[in-house]
């Protein structure tokens, strides 16, 4: 259900952390009182925020040319997009100020926009269209034919979307990804390397110092040998691409862990499919949310006549787990089958073939901490060329944490068809979405009701503007709430798929006063 929001100011502290998160306070407060309530101040410290942006997808080597034109292999779209914010902590949208005289209110006399700094690996300026508030820095599809760091300071609450988008051919496919921070740890499920199907592992240096990264692959039987291919040396500011097919073809489910000693990387694997030559769609995938014993991936899609989602489980603990699938949705709960159960270093596949059409929340029950992903299909209902069957497309859906405070959710420009997925867990929830327009001004404020245990699948087109180019998402309410957004462009040839999650977006600092103003 939605509704328009209450007259009801958020608010709570901001810190001082790379991935920042707003911890929010909810109070009944008269509008008349948000020119000059009082909350905590951030100052400012060492560092900042620094997240790497995927460039295009990668061309595939392996993909044959032809002497005739109707078969010839087409390339994935050259350019990537960057869409994305960067708040100040001072920001009035990060505790729910929407009315005309606070949206763009300034802090005393020294309000400062955050100024994003863009970059690529190797640290040359790169130029991109931003605009800037009094608040705010709002990146607006900035193209990129590389991979690309977004810096901004670490007083900043900064989310930024890396997107591309080939139509038709050989690479058809949306991806979209979350700029996200290095780390040493990073490890992938979901990937398969069947006949037609690529997975390219894209490991990159930001750093000015060399990398050696070590590399463990994992299958049905478990631990796999890395056939000699298990280190990998990373120049500064250098990438290095590593084909999975050729160390483990033919396998329908793998898993892979990513060491890094000497900095922290840059991990994502692009995966594609072929079935004969017709699309089988592309992902670029993001490392999983650390093992738990209870996980939940919301924004699963059921299409009828499409393949039926695909549950991927990976147990890199010693102890043997068991686990119970169980779905969420417009049919109720909804049981996957179990237990499945997955020996140490084992990495299990288990078909959702019980779901009905409508979007889900997969959740996964185990005894021992164990990993998931799920894979969701859909299909176009005609050829998508001479010779060629009806196009697919996938989505790669990880489970996520659960909201702690404001998750600000960049929004690639075609977004009319793309949904915002929320799940509650253990409670009714709420969620206040505010729109954000290009000069960080809020547009649209409202309200979805959460469903205990439940799913609410909300189309953007009913949340935000047509040039919306963020949602400030702030939870309310009992329950703990997490999400995604499912994008779902149309495209010549049919739908197209991918899938990015909700994160929380800033944290809390120190407790010196600060009085809003009016402008």
């Amino acid at each position: 259900m939605i509704r328009t929001a209450t007259r009801r100011l958020l608010l709570g502290t901001a810190a001082l952390i790379p991935a920042a998160a707003v911890v929010a306070l909810t109070l009944e407060l008269p509008v008349a009182d948000l020119a000059s309530q009082q909350r905590e101040k951030v100052s400012g410290g060492a560092g900042g925020i620094n997240l790497v942006c995927p460039g295009p997808f990668t061309p595939r080597e392996n993909l044959a040319q032809s002497t005739d034109a109707s078969y010839q292999a087409v390339p994935p779209s050259p350019i990537a997009q960057l869409r994305g914010i960067s708040l100040a902590s001072e920001s009035p949208l990060l505790y729910g100020a929407t009315t005309a005289n606070t949206t763009g209110g300034v802090v005393g006399d020294k309000a400062q926009p955050p100024a994003l700094r863009v970059s690529n690996l190797a640290a040359d300026p790169v130029q991109v269209p931003l605009t800037q508030g009094p608040l705010v820095d709002t990146l607006l599809a900035g193209e990129s034919k590389e991979s690309l760091l977004v810096s901004a300071p670490a007083t900043a609450a900064s989310a930024i979307l890396s997107s591309n988008r080939t139509d038709s051919g050989d690479m058809r496919g949306a991806n979209t990804f979350n700029c996200d921070n290095t780390a040493v740890n990073h490890v992938f499920t979901g990937i398969d390397t069947l006949p037609g199907s690529s997975a390219r592992l894209v490991l990159q240096n930001p750093s000015g110092r060399a990398v050696t990264v070590s590399l463990r692959l994992f299958g049905s039987e478990g631990a796999l040998d890395a056939a000699g291919r298990g280190t990998v040396r990373i120049a500064p500011h250098g990438r290095e691409d590593v084909l999975i097919e050729s160390i483990h073809p033919d396998r329908d489910a793998l898993a892979l862990s990513v060491s890094a000693a000497g900095a922290p990387v840059s991990a994502y694997v692009e995966l594609s499919r072929l079935e004969g030559i017709t699309p089988g769609g592309s992902e670029t995938l993001a490392g999983v949310s650390k093992a738990g014993n209870s996980l939940i991936a919301a924004g699963v899609l059921r299409v009828d006549g499409a393949p039926e989602p695909v549950v991927y489980l990976f147990n890199d603990t010693a102890t043997p787990a068991k686990v119970e699938l169980t779905a969420v949705g417009p049919a109720g709960k909804v049981s996957l089958g179990g237990p499945v159960e997955v020996s140490p270093n084992q990495v299990s596949l288990v078909p959702a073939s019980s779901l009905p059409a409508g979007i889900w929340a997969v959740q996964a029950e185990a005894n021992t901490p164990v990993r998931m992903s799920v894979t969701s299909s859909v299909q176009s209902g005609a050829p998508a060329g001479p010779g060629r069957g009806p196009a697919r497309e996938i989505a790669s859906v990880s489970p996520q944490e659960v909201l702690v405070g404001a998750s600000l959710v960049p929004l690639v420009p075609d977004h009319a068809a793309d949904s915002l997925v929320l799940h509650a867990q253990g409670g009714a929830a709420q969620a206040r979405v505010i729109s954000v327009r290009p000069d960080g001004s809020a547009g649209s404020d409202k309200q979805i009701a959460v469903p205990a245990d439940g799913v609410a699948a909300t189309d953007i087109a009913q949340l935000a503007e047509p040039d919306a180019v963020a949602l400030v998402v702030l939870p309310g309410g009992e329950g703990r709430l997490r999400g995604s957004v499912l994008h779902r462009p149309n495209a010549p040839d049919g739908p197209m798929l991918s899938s990015y999650p909700l994160v929380s977006s800033a944290t809390n600092s120190d407790t010196a006063p600060v009085t809003y103003t009016r402008p």
